[in-house]
């Protein structure tokens, strides 16, 4: 999946370490060498990087997503909401990513709790960060859709909108303040209204 949103200039979101690629099994290697306590790294397209520390928007907002949603989700009983999760995917040796928020549904069974997960997640949320760039976050939202994601949503604080990335469909669309965030095939009945996600309110 592609976009010709505008904004396409791309810069590194994460702190580069190294300037040649490495793989997901050096990656891992390295960070059991490094003090990493209270700090996220990726290793993205086989460049290890360390995740920027959230500000206020950033965090308040993947807290709302996690209680607002993440509820609704243990109450229908359709899978786990977790937050800061990192993805292994066993055909991609250049990898190893850790979205804002991911949701994985119950019908993919358990999974080994002290490994990252092997499997793209259903619904990946990622919340701009003020050095994250729109096309950096929008090459995101399509590695997770091209690595079977059925869903991403791209949070824009600044904007106030949600860039809502459907594989089911290939489609991209954006939601303004004025508009609801559903999805029926993944969280039937679920219904937030984006303002209300930027504000911080409850359903």
């Amino acid at each position: 999946m592609t976009t010709t949103i505008e904004e396409n200039v791309i810069v590194p979101e994460s702190t580069p370490l190294q300037e040649t690629q490495m793989t997901v099994q050096a990656f891992e290697a390295r960070l059991l060498e490094l003090d990493i306590e209270d700090r996220n790294f990726e290793l993205i397209d086989g460049i290890m990087g360390e995740k920027a520390m959230p500000d206020w928007d950033h965090a308040s907002i993947s807290g709302y997503f996690t209680i607002i949603l993440g509820y609704f989700i243990l109450q229908q009983r359709l899978g786990r909401l977790v937050p800061e999760l990192r993805i292994n995917l066993p055909n991609d040796q250049f990898n190893s990513r850790q979205p804002d928020i991911v949701f994985v549904a119950a019908t993919h069974g358990a999974f080994d709790g002290g490994a990252p997960l092997p499997i793209m997640p259903d619904l990946v949320v990622e919340v701009k960060s003020p050095r994250d760039t729109c096309a950096k976050m929008r090459l995101k939202a399509n590695y997770y859709i091209d690595h079977g994601a059925r869903l991403v949503w791209l949070v824009f604080p600044a904007k106030k909108t949600i860039e809502i990335y459907d594989a089911a469909d290939d489609s991209i669309r954006t939601l303004t303040a004025d508009d609801t965030l559903t999805n029926d095939a993944l969280f039937p009945g679920f219904s937030v209204s984006v303002a209300k996600i930027f504000e911080g309110e409850s359903l």
